[in-house]
């Protein structure tokens, strides 16, 4: 991605567009990059969307501005206002860095950054071309949009091939698959307690092999694969759960 001119001496300024502060795996990535931005000090970061969701707390003490965009309609029938109100939160100062996270904040960041000329643009796409059936609307509307788009990040192979296949450059495309908390997973004793208690409530010993799933039970998850591996694993340890 070309370089942003810091030639002012000013800190640059980096703007996440996220459908919502939801908990969700997408903002969850969301979340820790912003933490990470702003404990290097390096930018000033900010976080504009459009739907205050059940991590809103947590979003909120991240000690960045937020900035609500309000969706009272569906994107397709909103996309003008909403990408009128995004150019107009940043009149001021525009963007050095635009960085919007799954289709609905793309397609706005995307139609606000015409724009901007100056304003480098990512997105992040994290799913599959399976993932968009029976949405060709949806399709066309990323395709379209990858002119604008400096660079893309994908959390799946699977997600850069589509992006591939949407004529995206493989230059300007980059897989960074969901990661975790470097502090979460350093805390062993408090990940050790919380395994103690779930396989309490689940009448499960400490010793017993066990295999679970916690999620949204639709297609992107792709619990078949899981179902076919939980056989495999009953057959080798028939005392697994």
């Amino acid at each position: 991605m070309n370089s942003v001119d810091q030639s002012s001496g000013a800190r640059p300024l980096i703007v996440h567009l996220i459908p919502g502060t939801a908990a969700a795996g997408a903002e969850k990535q969301a979340r820790y990059l912003i933490a990470g931005l702003r404990e290097r000090g390096l930018w000033d970061v900010e976080l504009a969307y459009f739907r205050p969701g059940f991590d809103h707390h947590e979003f909120a003490n991240l000690d960045v501005p937020l900035r609500l965009i309000d969706s009272p309609r569906p994107v397709t029938l909103d996309w003008r206002r909403r990408a009128r109100r995004l150019h107009g939160l940043y009149t001021t100062r525009q963007p050095a860095i635009l960085h919007s996270w799954l289709d609905e904040a793309n397609v706005i960041a995307a139609l606000t950054v015409r724009r901007w000329s100056n304003t480098r643009l990512v997105i992040s796409q994290r799913c599959a071309a399976g993932n968009y059936s029976g949405k060709p609307l949806l399709v066309r509307t990323l395709q379209a949009i990858r002119r604008r788009v400096d660079h893309a990040v994908a959390n799946s192979q699977g997600g850069v091939e589509f992006l591939h296949s949407l004529g995206y450059p493989p230059d300007r495309v980059s897989l960074i698959r969901n990661g975790i908390s470097l502090g979460a997973a350093a805390d062993g004793a408090r990940v050790e307690k919380l395994r103690g208690q779930g396989r309490d409530l689940l009448g499960l010993s400490p010793q017993q092999p066990t295999v679970g799933f916690v999620g949204r039970p639709n297609s992107a998850k792709d619990l078949p694969t899981l179902l076919t591996a939980m056989e495999l694993v009953w057959r080798e340890l028939p005392n697994a759960r």
